[in-house]
C-alpha cells in the first residue's frame, strides 16, 4: 500500500500546487491577493486535519453511535442554514453558515454512516427493511435538506454516491433502481416547475442562443479553453479572467487552466484525477475489513464524481451546477472537506487488514469478513 499512498499524496499535491498558482494568477488587483493567502491557509488546516485522520486507526470511526451522532449534528447544521438569520444567504441560496457549508460536512458524515451500516449488516442488506428502507430514508432526509437550500447539484451528487454504496454493500439492485428512477421522475416534475433551472436546462441544450443571457458563464469559459490552444497564453496572461467568466477561480478554475496552461495543462488535471480515483479504488480492492472498504469507496466515489461533473460544466457537457473542482478551485468549505477524505483513505491504506493476510481482531471484538457481500461487491473480491 505504501507505494499507492505515495502516489495519492503526489496527485493531490500537485493539483493544491496547481489551484493556489491559477488562484494567484486569477487577481488583478492587490485587495484579491487576500485570497491567495486565505486559500494558503485553508491549505495548512486541510493538511493538519488530513496528517491526523491519516495517522490515526479509521475504525475510531465507529466507536459507539458515532457515525449516528455525526450525521445527525450534520442534519442539524443543514437546518440551522435554512433559520433566517443563522444561515447566511448569497446569490437567493441559504447553504452556508459563519464557518462554511453544511453540505461539506453532511457529505462525510453520510458517507462514514453508510459505511459502518453496511458493513455491521452485510448478511441482511439484502432485506428490503434493512438493506433498502432504512438507509434510503436517511439518505432521502439529507439530500432533501440540501435540495431545498437549493442546491440541487450537490443533493444528486450525494444521491449518486450514496446509492452506490448501498449497491456495493450488497442491496437490491430492483430495489435501487426503482429509487433511481422514482428520483429522477420527481427531478424532472421540479425542473419544469422552476422556470430559472428550466431556462438554464435550454441554454446547456442551446448555448449559443443563450450566451448573452444565462448562458454567459458556460459560454465564455469554453471560448476561454478553446483559446488556450495547446500550451496556452502562459501564467498571467489570459484575459478571460478580467470579468468574462464570473467566480472564475471557484468553480470554473478549470477554465483559466485552460487559457493559461492549454490544453496539456488542463488534460494534466484530468490524468491526476483519474490516478487518485485509480488509487482509491486499489485500496478499496486490497482491504479486507468491509468498513474500509465501503468508506474508501464512498470517499473516491465522491472525489472522482464531485471531478467528473466540474469537468463537465466547465466543458459545457453537463448543465451548470455549481460544484467545486476538489483540491483546485477556491474555498475553505470544499478544500477542509476533501482534506479529511484523504486522510481517511490513508489510513485505511495504512491501517486495513490487506486481502489475502490473516484478519485480525477488530476493536469491537468482531474478527473482520473478507468481503462486502452483494450483487456488485462480489465484484470487488
Amino acid at each position: 500500500m505504501r507505494r499507492i499512498i505515495q502516489i495519492l499524496l503526489s496527485s493531490v499535491l500537485i493539483l493544491l500546487l496547481v489551484g493556489t498558482v491559477a488562484l494567484f494568477s486569477s487577481t488583478t488587483y492587490r485587495p484579491e491577493l487576500d485570497r491567495v493567502y486565505l486559500q494558503i491557509c485553508w491549505i495548512a488546516a486541510g493538511s493538519c486535519l488530513c496528517g491526523v485522520c491519516s495517522l490515526g486507526d479509521y475504525t475510531w470511526l465507529r466507536r459507539g453511535h458515532l457515525p449516528a451522532w455525526g450525521l445527525g449534528i450534520s442534519c442539524l447544521l443543514l437546518v440551522a442554514a435554512l433559520v433566517p438569520g443563522i444561515g447566511v444567504v448569497r446569490n437567493g441560496a441559504a447553504r452556508w453558515l459563519l464557518f462554511g457549508q453544511p453540505s461539506e460536512l453532511a457529505k462525510l458524515g453520510l458517507i462514514i454512516f453508510l459505511a459502518d451500516y453496511g458493513s455491521r449488516n452485510q448478511e441482511r442488506m439484502n432485506e428490503r427493511n434493512t438493506g433498502f428502507l432504512f438507509p434510503v430514508a436517511i439518505i432521502g432526509l439529507v439530500v432533501l435538506l440540501v435540495f431545498v437550500e437549493p442546491d440541487w447539484g450537490t443533493a444528486s451528487l450525494i444521491g449518486a454516491v450514496c446509492l452506490a454504496m448501498l449497491a456495493i454493500a450488497g442491496s437490491n439492485l430492483g430495489y435501487l433502481l426503482s429509487v433511481l428512477l422514482m428520483g429522477l421522475e420527481l427531478f424532472t416534475m421540479l425542473l419544469l416547475k422552476n422556470p430559472l433551472r428550466l431556462e438554464r436546462l435550454m441554454a446547456f441544450l442551446n448555448p449559443e442562443e443563450y450566451r448573452t443571457g444565462v448562458a454567459w458563464q458556460a459560454w465564455q469559459s469554453v471560448l476561454s479553453l478553446g483559446s488556450g490552444g495547446w500550451f496556452g497564453a502562459f501564467l498571467g496572461e489570459g484575459s478571460q479572467k478580467n470579468g468574462f467568466v464570473p467566480e472564475q477561480q471557484t468553480d470554473f478554475v478549470l477554465s483559466l487552466i485552460g487559457e493559461e496552461l492549454g490544453f496539456l495543462g488542463t488534460a494534466t488535471v484530468v490524468v491526476l484525477f483519474v490516478v487518485l480515483l485509480y488509487c482509491g479504488g486499489r485500496i478499496a480492492w486490497k482491504v479486507a475489513d468491509p468498513f474500509g472498504q465501503l468508506l474508501a469507496f464512498g470517499i473516491s466515489m465522491l472525489i472522482g464524481l464531485q471531478a467528473f461533473i466540474n469537468v463537465g460544466v466547465v466543458t459545457s457537457s453537463l448543465p451548470n451546477k455549481g460544484i467545486a473542482l476538489p483540491f483546485v478551485s477556491y474555498g475553505g468549505s470544499n478544500l477542509i472537506c476533501m482534506s479529511v477524505c484523504l486522510g481517511l483513505l490513508i489510513s485505511v491504506a495504512r491501517h486495513g487488514p490487506v486481502l489475502g493476510n490473516e484478519t485480525r481482531e477488530g476493536w469491537f471484538g468482531v474478527r473482520t469478513k473478507p468481503r462486502v457481500r452483494g450483487p456488485v461487491g462480489s465484484l470487488l473480491r
